[in-house]
């Protein structure tokens, strides 16, 4: 399967760290999550389970929608996270308005995982997003209603999402000094 970057997100990419992770609707429609990182990083990660978590913060600035992702090593038995990252949506972004909309209308999601050199490695599909869809769903309708009793002139997409991030830590990001966030 030959997988394209959008040029513009290849930039993004480019210009970013090791890691990335950007939510995007593909030429066919459907939602998937573009992953950037080490080759080395997505040859590891290889079979190992990803947490997917969805939350949306209610600010006076806005309403975002997070993934948080985390790659999971259960080690001896004990699950230790390996990496994790978080992504956002604005619900009043246009552009991001039309990955919810294909996220509520699809049953899998595919993450789609890139080196530093912007080379398609690997796609994984995980039919278990038909079992966050109802939650996603009711996420916006909550964020939509929040939406319209804000001023317009107060929605500071950025500033909401700087205020959810120090609200709603990462789990490792709350015990290390680094966090990867886009």
């Amino acid at each position: 399967m030959a997988v394209r970057l959008d040029p513009s997100i290849r930039e993004q990419f480019l210009a970013w760290d090791d890691y990335a992770v950007v939510l995007e609707v593909g030429s066919d429609g459907e939602a998937g999550v573009l992953f950037k990182a080490p080759a080395t990083d997505i040859n590891a990660w290889r079979g190992l389970p990803v947490f997917w978590q969805w939350t949306v913060g209610l600010y006076p600035t806005g309403a975002p929608l997070r993934l948080h992702l985390a790659v999971i090593d259960p080690c001896n038995g004990r699950n230790r996270i390996d990496f994790e990252a978080e992504t956002f949506l604005n619900p009043v972004s246009p552009a991001d308005r039309r990955v919810i909309d294909a996220l509520l209308g699809q049953e899998s999601i595919t993450l789609h995982f890139f080196d530093g050199q912007m080379k398609h490695r690997r796609s994984t599909r995980y039919e278990s997003h038909q079992e966050h869809v109802p939650q996603i769903a009711t996420m916006i309708q909550v964020a939509d209603r929040h939406l319209a009793t804000v001023n317009v002139s107060q929605l500071d997409f950025a500033l909401a999402k700087k205020r959810m991030m120090a609200d709603c830590p990462m789990a490792f990001a709350a015990r290390q000094k680094t966090r990867s966030t886009l």
